[in-house]
């Protein structure tokens, strides 16, 4: 769900207040002995938002485990939009669900596993394509992955 807030920012992806996807993902994993040393996959999704025209998404991603503790990747990402609205007025804007739209992201990011204490990963990705949507983005990222069981 989306709030009236962020649907009103152009840069928040959202088409409506609910919005729902169909996903579906295939991949390939390589490993040497009990550690995967690489792996490349495919997502994509189709959604649908209380209101607006379906949108979909596809990501495309490598990656390669060194030593079990390194780990790089790249990807790219492509965002489409089926709405009939070719123009985006900013000034009256609620949620990408009715415009045409796309994107296309490409990026890399490093991960280092912590033995048990999770994964630190920074990635960066860059717009290189961009029709009736933010054009020419940078996006950085730092995250922080702790996994844990409650059995």
């Amino acid at each position: 769900g989306a709030t009236q807030h962020f649907l009103k920012s152009v840069a928040t992806p959202y088409a409506s207040e609910f919005n729902a996807e169909f996903t579906c993902s295939v991949g390939k994993e390589w490993s040497l002995k009990s550690h995967w040393t690489a792996r490349a996959y495919g997502f994509t999704a189709l959604g649908q938002g209380n209101r607006g025209y379906p949108w979909s998404k596809t990501l495309l991603l490598g990656q390669y485990n060194l030593a079990n503790t390194h780990r790089f990747s790249v990807f790219t990402e492509a965002d489409v939009g089926f709405g009939p609205k070719q123009h985006v007025n900013v000034n009256d804007f609620r949620g990408w669900g009715k415009y045409q739209h796309q994107s296309i992201d490409v990026g890399a990011s490093y991960g280092c596993k912590m033995s048990v204490y999770g994964e630190l990963i920074a990635s960066y990705a860059y717009r290189v394509f961009a029709h009736n949507f933010p054009q020419g983005v940078n996006q950085f990222m730092l995250s922080y992955s702790l996994p844990f069981s409650l059995l």
